[in-house]
């Protein structure tokens, strides 16, 4: 939660309430009828997005003016992406003044960097006669080669030994990379005609020394590239 979102907000129930409007606990007695704010809550989501919840309060005279003004804050609030939760009438009996507490939720988006990226891995695709590196930071997992057990046709066997197993074609490993998004990028022209069209593409990689990179002949199983970020699936054909 910043200065900005806090500043927005103010410039919301200003533009949309016909009272006067300012943060929770003025240096000065709040205006009647009046609008005051502050944060309810900001919560970090397990999927890095945030929870935030604002408190609006409608200070009035008449406890009809608490609908008209509710009636204002609700879509000045919803063009910031807050919907109202919940909203209690109270009095306060020492002063006469009724009193509409709102209660605003909206979601914050969760940052555009991979939480697992690390800038220590770099990677770039060929094309062209020339190297084309992708954006960075950038996550890089990898699923091993694996060959499965077709287990024995005949009947019985000692059941205190493992029987006699043969094995399965070879599966080859995968290459798992996810990257920001960026609209001007060469790499993503070659990446997405060869997985268009399925031909093999060589990918050099490196880790914490670009010096020394490994080189990486495969196969395109997956591909996006959208403002959602670039995820590559890559079958490695060279163990």
């Amino acid at each position: 939660m910043n200065l900005a979102t806090m500043q927005s907000v103010y410039q919301a129930l200003q533009n949309g309430l016909q009272i006067p409007v300012s943060r929770s606990w003025p240096q000065t007695p709040p205006a009647l009828p009046g609008c005051t704010f502050h944060l309810g809550s900001w919560t970090r989501q397990p999927d890095g997005s945030a929870r935030v919840s604002f408190k609006v309060l409608l200070r009035t005279e008449l406890q009809e003016q608490g609908d008209i003004y509710t009636a204002q804050a609700v879509p000045a609030m919803l063009a910031l992406g807050f919907v109202l939760e919940s909203a209690e009438d109270s009095f306060e009996s020492e002063t006469g003044v009724f009193v509409r507490d709102l209660s605003f939720m909206g979601l914050e988006a969760a940052p555009l960097k991979p939480p697992d990226a690390s800038p220590d891995f770099h990677a770039a695709v060929y094309g062209g006669g020339e190297w084309h590196s992708l954006p960075e930071p950038a996550s890089f997992t990898l699923k091993p080669a694996t060959r499965g057990l077709i287990a024995p046709q005949t009947p019985g066997f000692d059941a205190a030994m493992l029987p006699y197993f043969s094995l399965e074609r070879i599966k080859p490993a995968s290459l798992v990379i996810n990257a920001p998004f960026q609209t001007d990028l060469r790499a993503l022209d070659y990446l997405r005609l060869a997985f268009r069209i399925g031909n093999e593409i060589t990918l050099r990689v490196s880790y914490r020394l670009p010096e020394s990179p490994q080189t990486l002949l495969g196969v395109l199983t997956a591909f996006h590239a959208s403002a959602l970020g670039i995820y590559l699936e890559i079958a490695i054909r060279n163990l």
